[in-house]
């Protein structure tokens, strides 16, 4: 009878247990899996729910005898409730570890799947042309031969033409593929830009032409070039994987910088368009600050695919995401790798899947095409209004440089809900509901590097706006050098801010705020921190200002106590005592240094 209850006891306890061991161990396999999370964390968490099994075992084992009661003189033992307690138990907590393996399982494979779903595409396709029979016979002038094999190989002693001016690293690739494919050296000739190539392939420099199929598309928007397609043969086809740039790992995540571009469309999203929202977003996670600067889409600057002829920003884009991105780094000093891209249609998914946006709208306006009115101060928009609020200019008294600013109020309210602990319950919904709504070449593993190290220091982000305006005027563009087009000049003081305040985060020092004003440590002797000059020589002044007068100066090498910091004329000023001043430009005179 002993031997029977026991084993009666054993199957309750152990057969209750058996799913809640089950349940721990494959929560502790989905806690593993999940990148994001920090290594400690997980470590901690797998410990903790193989420790409560290996607890609730020790119990499900164990003899609980009921207590001993005296009926008619006769010794009962009552039946312990302990063992049903810890059966319960046993039901909960296995219940508990399936459901959350479940929901963290969810999420976690919504997040990489939203990622993966909105990866553009690592292939990238180039072809080897050469110009029509057709079109070198109506251009006897040009070609004395008029004929065009569609052989490749009777061009392996032919002149190849090929651009030098951006992505050297993805066309070398392909130029090493097709050499390994013909087993021999082609002979290709190098011109620096895209527009001087093609010049030189119509001129009959060269008998064929190496080309990127985003460039051979983008050709479609210049006249001068419209009839690319129509007037070449492929001669060859070539796809390879596309360089990606790997981020070196670290302890803490680096420095980095995200090029966000917003085509003034519907419809499918594509790597190449006129970009008429354009930022570069810089994340410190070690100053715990994000830099968002915008542009102004007319922005006059080099184009790098063009040669460096200047140009409007936006046309930059025609030429491929790439081809702005490698622009905006040339002029404004950044390094930026990764894009995303939206256009009309996505962003308004952005928005409904969010359920809206709040922002504090800072100058009420009417629109101009809808009537529709806009009160200064906090308002909710949803998607219909969100994106009429970014696109609105004409009733704005800054037009262009207006929507700019509510681009990036925009910006900084859905960076703000998506990072909210609201936002945490509905996060797989949310995810999977953002698949398609962006195209992007961000790598998962920086996202969970970065997100790991968030939830480990319990980063709360300090998000700083700056915006490049300028002077509006008419120029020649290299896209469209025939025309006189509106542009907009850069402002030096603003674009010298701007590269001060990137240059600091990517440094790994503060941007200089309220916020991080507070955080700065007095030393007994008043200084907030120190400089190191960097340059040969640097002029003292007896103001925070150009206008001050120059009172000496500092050289290579020195190092002053600062006891003040101030912002003025796109420059940040550091005074070293005795009304003494030094200022900074983009971060490359001086290394500041906060106590």
């Amino acid at each position: 009878m002993k031997d029977k209850t026991k084993k009666n006891r054993l199957n309750i306890m152990v057969s209750t247990w058996i799913p809640l061991a089950i349940g721990a161990i494959l929560f502790g396999i989905v806690i593993a899996r999940i990148n994001f999370v920090p290594v400690k964390w997980r470590f901690v968490i797998v410990v903790g729910a193989l420790l409560i099994a290996a607890i609730m075992l020790s119990l499900s084992l164990m003899r609980f005898r009921g207590k001993k009661i005296v009926v008619d003189g006769v010794v009962h033992r009552k039946k312990s409730k302990k063992k049903y307690v810890v059966s319960v138990l046993n039901v909960i907590l296995a219940i508990t570890f399936l459901v959350s393996s479940f929901f963290i399982h969810q999420t976690n494979s919504s997040l990489e799947a939203l990622l993966r779903a909105n990866n553009a595409s690592n292939t990238k396709h180039y072809e080897i042309v050469a110009l029509k029979s057709e079109y070198k016979e109506k251009h006897p002038e040009i070609f004395e031969n008029t004929e065009t094999s569609e052989d490749i190989k009777n061009y392996l002693d032919k002149k190849i033409l090929i651009q030098t001016s951006s992505d050297q690293v993805n066309q070398e690739k392909a130029m090493d593929w097709a050499n390994r494919q013909l087993e021999t050296e082609l002979d290709y000739v190098k011109k620096r830009s895209i527009s001087e190539t093609i010049e030189a392939f119509y001129n009959g420099e060269g008998e064929a032409m190496l080309i990127s199929s985003s460039y051979k598309s983008a050709l479609k928007n210049y006249e001068k070039y419209a009839s690319f397609e129509d007037d070449t043969i492929v001669l060859m086809s070539i796809d390879i994987d596309a360089e990606v740039v790997i981020k070196a790992k670290a302890a803490d995540t680096p420095p980095f910088s995200i090029y966000i571009g917003g085509n003034d469309e519907y419809g499918e999203l594509l790597p190449e368009g006129r970009f008429d929202v354009n930022m570069m977003v810089t994340v410190n996670p070690k100053t715990r600050q994000v830099l968002i600067a915008s542009f102004a889409r007319d922005s006059y600057i080099p184009n790098i695919a063009l040669g460096g002829g200047y140009d409007k920003l936006t046309h930059t884009g025609v030429l491929g995401v790439q081809n702005t991105i490698d622009s905006i780094n040339n002029f404004y000093g950044t390094d930026a790798n990764d894009y995303v891209i939206v256009n009309f249609s996505t962003f308004m998914s952005i928005i409904d899947t969010l359920g809206g946006i709040t922002v504090n709208n800072p100058e009420a306006f009417t629109a101009y095409w809808s009537g529709n009115y806009y009160p200064a101060g906090e308002i909710t928009l949803d998607a219909t209004s969100a994106l009429e609020y970014v696109r609105e200019r004409y009733s704005l008294p800054d037009g262009d440089f207006g929507r700019n600013a509510h681009q990036q109020i925009v910006l900084k309210a859905i960076i703000e809900k998506l990072t909210s602990p609201a936002t945490i319950p509905n996060f797989a919904n949310i995810l999977g509901a953002l698949n398609g709504s962006f195209l992007t070449s961000i790598d998962i593993s920086l996202i969970n590097q970065l997100a790991a190290q968030t939830l480990d220091e319990g980063i709360n982000w300090e998000i700083i706006t700056t915006k490049i305006d300028g002077t509006e005027g008419m120029d020649y563009c290299a896209s469209a050098p025939s025309e006189l087009l509106s542009v907009v000049y850069p402002d030096a003081s603003e674009v010298n801010q701007y590269m001060y305040q990137y240059n600091l985060l990517m440094s790994g020092q503060p941007i200089p705020t309220e916020n991080t004003s507070t955080t700065t440590k007095t030393a007994d002797d008043g200084s907030i921190g120190s400089i190191k000059i960097n340059v040969d020589a640097l002029n003292i002044r007896s103001l925070p200002s150009t206008n001050g007068s120059i009172v000496g100066s500092v050289s290579s090498g020195q190092i002053y106590k600062v006891t003040e910091t101030r912002q003025a004329e796109g420059y940040t000023w550091y005074s070293i005592g005795d009304g003494r001043w030094v200022a900074d430009q983009n971060g490359s005179f001086l290394t500041y240094t906060a106590n």
